[in-house]
């Protein structure tokens, strides 16, 4: 899929992978190339008007946007606005996964679970992803020396991991002295 709708209601849709001049997005084409992770209208949307995106207005056309128009700074206003801001106003019914979702941990004794000691660092948006590879980074030598237990010295961590929309990284375990095996490989974000 080369974009993904968000809701219904949503004045764009986000694409998933750069675009060409012309590429079919729903009943209408791109008019510009559109960089993946960036907004393609799919209505006309009048100068002044709202832009929708997660049903929410995420900004106001600074001029008419024809469908199949990149969206984006050149051609969305932010405005200062007097907003009552209201949470979980819109409430939807969701259908329950087939089968549960799961994950590599353990149950401690005390019936709480963990993790094995990854680090994860998680950004919202696309344009703090070279933030969170330096952060990532940041923590390699520190996270590979070994902390004294009761019964062994183990890792601080044993593996860290960078994701930002559209895209998610796996570090390596070590740099190579201590033997270990690169650390599983993350899936694209969805």
């Amino acid at each position: 899929m080369d974009f993904i709708r968000l809701d219904p209601a949503d004045h764009v849709v986000t694409a998933t992978r750069a675009l060409a001049v012309g590429a079919q997005i729903e009943s209408t084409a791109t008019t510009a190339l559109i960089p993946s992770g960036h907004k393609i209208a799919t209505v006309a949307i009048t100068a002044g008007a709202p832009v929708r995106k997660y049903a929410q207005i995420i900004g106001y056309a600074a001029t008419d946007i024809a469908p199949g128009d990149h969206v984006h700074t050149h051609n969305l206003d932010f405005r200062a606005t007097d907003a009552a801001y209201e949470f979980a106003t819109d409430l939807r019914p969701v259908t329950p996964a087939p089968t549960p979702d799961t994950f590599m941990g353990f149950r401690r004794a005390n019936g709480r679970v963990g993790t094995r000691n990854y680090i994860a660092i998680v950004t919202s948006v696309n344009c703090s992803a070279t933030a969170a590879r330096m952060i990532a980074d940041h923590f390699t030598p520190r996270c590979w020396q070994t902390i004294p237990t009761s019964t062994a010295s183990r890792p601080l961590c044993t593996a860290r991991v960078a994701a930002w929309p559209g895209t998610a990284t796996g570090s390596r375990r070590c740099s190579g002295s201590c033997g270990a095996t690169p650390a599983i490989p993350t899936t694209r974000a969805r």
